[in-house]
C-alpha cells in the first residue's frame, strides 16, 4: 500500500470513529467541526491522487457537519465561521480541478444551507 491510499484510509477511519460517536449521541461541536476538516481533506485527497470516494457525497457529509455545528446551543462561533471557510475552500478545490459542475451544487447547497 502506498502512502496515498495509507493517507485515504486514515481519513476514512477517522470519520469512521466520528459517526461512531455520533451514532451514540457523544458528538460535540469541536467533533463537528473536525469532521468538516477531515472531509474537505479527503475531498482535496480525492483530487490530488484520485479515491473512489465521490465529491458530491464527501461535500455533502461534511455540510451535514456545518449543519449540526450551527445548530448547536454550544457552537462556537469561530469554529463555524472556520467550517464554512473549509467548505469554501472544498468548492474552490472542485473549480482548480476542473469539476465546474460539482463547484456550482456544492455551492448551491451551501447557500441552500444557510451558511
Amino acid at each position: 500500500m502506498n502512502q496515498s491510499d495509507q493517507a485515504l484510509n486514515r481519513y476514512r477511519k477517522a470519520l469512521l470513529i466520528y459517526d461512531q460517536a455520533a451514532a451514540s449521541q457523544m458528538t460535540s461541536p469541536r467533533l463537528e467541526y473536525q469532521k468538516v476538516e477531515l472531509e474537505m481533506h479527503l475531498l482535496q485527497s480525492h483530487y490530488q491522487i484520485g479515491s473512489e470516494d465521490q465529491p458530491a457525497s464527501i461535500f455533502q457529509r461534511a455540510l451535514g457537519a456545518a449543519q449540526r455545528l450551527r445548530d448547536s446551543a454550544q457552537a462556537d462561533s469561530q469554529e463555524l465561521t472556520s467550517a464554512i471557510q473549509q467548505l469554501q475552500r472544498g468548492i474552490a478545490t472542485m473549480r482548480n480541478a476542473n469539476d465546474p459542475d460539482q463547484a456550482k451544487a456544492s455551492e448551491s447547497n451551501l447557500k441552500s444551507a444557510g451558511l
